[in-house]
């Protein structure tokens, strides 16, 4: 194990949502960190840098919410298969 894993994200276009974090099965992965970049790019987006633990499978739900508020709702499901 040990390899690690990106996942590129744009952050949602409909205005008035922002990431709030993602949910993932932490015996596969350890999430290492995250980056918000919205520098020169179009549009901003978010890295998660992981590491494999174990091998199996896990889906990475990328979550957002209304920055008025409410329930966070699932914006991007990425599933990752580590062997």
């Amino acid at each position: 194990m040990g390899a690690r894993i990106v996942l590129d994200c744009p952050v949602p276009l409909e205005k008035g949502y922002r990431i709030v974090g993602a949910a993932f099965d932490p015996i596969i992965l350890r999430l290492d960190g995250h980056i918000r970049e919205s520098g020169e790019e179009e549009h901003p987006r978010v890295r998660y840098s992981f590491t494999a633990l174990e091998a199996g499978r896990t889906d990475v739900l990328v979550k957002m919410e209304p920055l008025s508020g409410g329930n966070p709702e699932v914006y991007r499901r990425v599933g990752v298969t580590v062997r």
